[in-house]
This record gives C-alpha cells, structure tokens and sequence, in this order.
C-alpha cells in the first residue's frame, strides 16, 4: 500500500457558491441589497455542508439563516412601511410571503422525514434558492421600483402602474432564466461535488 500523502484537487474553494450573487438581483436599495446578498451567502454555506458531509454543522446554520431571515424582514418590512400603508395590496402580499417562509421549509422537512439528511437539506436549499430569486426579483425589486417613482414625485397610485409596466415584459423571461440557472445548479452540482468527495475520503 502507497504511503504517498492524499491530495485533494477536488477540495472546493471556501468562496464556492451555490447561489452566486447576479447584479440583476439588485433592488437600488443599499441597505436591502446588502441583506440580500449575505443571506445568499448563508444558504450558500448550507450547501457546503451537504458538499462537505459535515452534517453536525447543519443544524447551526439553520438557526443562522433563520436568525438573519427574520432580522431581514422586519428591515425590509419597515422600509415598505415608510412608503406603503399597512393594508395596501402590495404590502400585504409581502408581508404574506415573509410569513410563510419558515413554514414551508417545515413542511419540506416533515414530508421529507424518511429520508436521508443529505436529501432534506438538499430539497431544502432548491426551495430557499428558488424563494430567494423570486421574492428579490419577483417582489422587491418592484417595490423599491415604485419607491424610487414616488420619491421623483408620483403618487402611490402612478408609481405602482409605471413599475408594474416596467417589471411586466421582461419578469417572467428573467425569474424562468434565474430559478433555472440555480436549479440546475444546485442539483447537478450537488451531486457531482459529493460524489468527488466520497471519493477523496475513501482514497
């Protein structure tokens, strides 16, 4: 048997994303955009620990990222709240949306029992990468739209119908381009990445 030392060519780079951050995620909001992409971040090192098979980590950066989401949103919530009454439409949908958030990632994880950590985790960080597109891209960035419109001196009403036609011809063909791009991502990425892993740890 060779005593030569394991090398490890596959070990991945600590700035290894799984949700890389795309500058068409930006809202035009600093503060927002700034908690947008740390929490990319978080869910980028819960993958790690699916990549790494340190599962003892799992739970720690679960309660991170539930710790940072929530912080985010109240954030979030009380800038829409400067601009948008409590009851208006726009703002009561977003409020919905942050409200269901931890909830569906319970049920994931209670449908998902039987199975093996690896693939909770896994069903997990596709559903967080496709919520997290979607609400910046679907959501926030047609808020921070209308705010911007409202701060040139619209009215709410004018605001919300010139971001609404802004967002309207191009949100379907870039959320479909996004949630695609980190979906295939994710999984053929996943896969592939604990296979070479297994593979060195066996070496």
């Amino acid at each position: 048997m060779s005593n030569k030392p394991v090398t490890h060519e596959t070990e991945l780079p600590e700035d290894f994303e799984i949700f890389p951050w795309n500058e068409k995620f930006n809202t035009g909001h600093e503060k927002i955009d700034e908690q947008h992409r740390t929490l990319a971040g978080l869910v980028n090192r819960l993958a790690r620990t699916l990549i790494d098979q340190d599962y003892s980590d799992v739970s720690s950066e679960f309660d991170e990222l539930a710790k940072y989401a929530h912080l985010h949103f109240m954030d979030e919530e009380s800038v829409w709240l400067q601009y948008f009454d409590e009851d208006d439409p726009w703002f009561s949908s977003h409020l919905h949306n942050h409200d269901s958030f931890w909830p569906k990632v319970n049920d994931i994880q209670l449908a998902n029992s039987d199975k093996p950590l690896h693939e909770v985790v896994e069903n997990i960080t596709q559903y967080l990468i496709r919520w997290l597109a979607f609400h910046i891209v679907g959501e926030d960035k047609r808020m921070a739209s209308a705010i911007q419109l409202m701060e040139s001196g619209m009215t709410i009403d004018q605001a919300k119908i010139l971001a609404d036609a802004e967002m309207k011809d191009s949100l379907h063909v870039l959320i479909d381009v996004i949630l695609n791009m980190h979906y295939r991502l994710c999984s053929r990425t996943l896969a592939l990445l604990r296979e070479r892993n297994a593979h060195e740890k066996n070496e």
